[in-house]
């Protein structure tokens, strides 16, 4: 009797928890950060919690990926080889042009290049995914939340995403944040856009679910 019951509650609990075959799929999704573990030192951390991506414009038809409020960033798609960037997004005159999320990886094997994660127009780089988890991933390293500072002294502003490649330490004044992809119907998917598993806003993911 006692090992029924136990085994009925285990099934519970094990139906309650959310797993990459209970989560929807979408066409569209915005990228919500979900901060993980902080840079070590007694710095002013980027508090980016639920934080949304979007753009700050940088040069002719670039951008820096930046961090806005919640429910003010812009929507993605998932193509075939990478992410994609909805074309209102751009803010771009003259028509509608496919937009891409660009990386820059680099630096040694602990310490990471000074980088920032760019949505741009065109392809964007090749293997940047959703995972079926319905989170960003490119080449299994992960992202941080950095204060503009890091790349340009002095300076105030968004919090910009930046990439380390698996191995690489946090840089000082950034925060290691997981990029979620949210449910949304909002924006408009480009060109081959497809449908990718992403999480419900009232639905929180953690570091275990991240990996394929």
């Amino acid at each position: 009797m006692l090992s029924s019951i136990a085994s009925l509650l285990f099934i519970s609990a094990a139906t309650a928890l959310p797993t990459a075959s209970t989560l929807p799929s979408t066409c569209t999704f915005k990228l919500v950060a979900n901060i993980i573990e902080p840079s070590t030192g007694n710095y002013s951390l980027p508090k980016v919690q639920d934080y949304e991506l979007s753009t700050e414009h940088s040069g002719a038809c670039k951008n820096y990926a930046v961090f806005v409020p919640p429910g003010e960033g812009g929507s993605f798609y998932a193509n075939r080889t990478t992410v994609g960037v909805s074309p209102e997004l751009l803010e771009v005159s003259g028509g509608v042009i496919p937009g891409g999320m660009t990386i820059y990886p680099g630096g040694n094997t602990t310490v990471p290049s000074i980088n920032v994660v760019e949505l741009n127009c065109g392809y964007g780089t090749d293997g940047i995914r959703i995972t079926s988890k319905g989170m960003l991933d490119y080449e299994g390293g992960s992202w941080m939340a950095c204060d503009p500072s890091v790349f340009h002294p002095g300076q105030n502003g968004d919090v910009l995403l930046s990439y380390k490649k698996a191995g690489q330490r946090t840089l000082a004044h950034c925060a290691d944040v997981e990029m979620i992809a949210k449910c949304s119907s909002a924006g408009t998917g480009g060109e081959g856009a497809q449908p990718v598993s992403c999480v419900p806003f009232n639905q929180t993911a953690t570091k275990s679910e991240k990996d394929d």
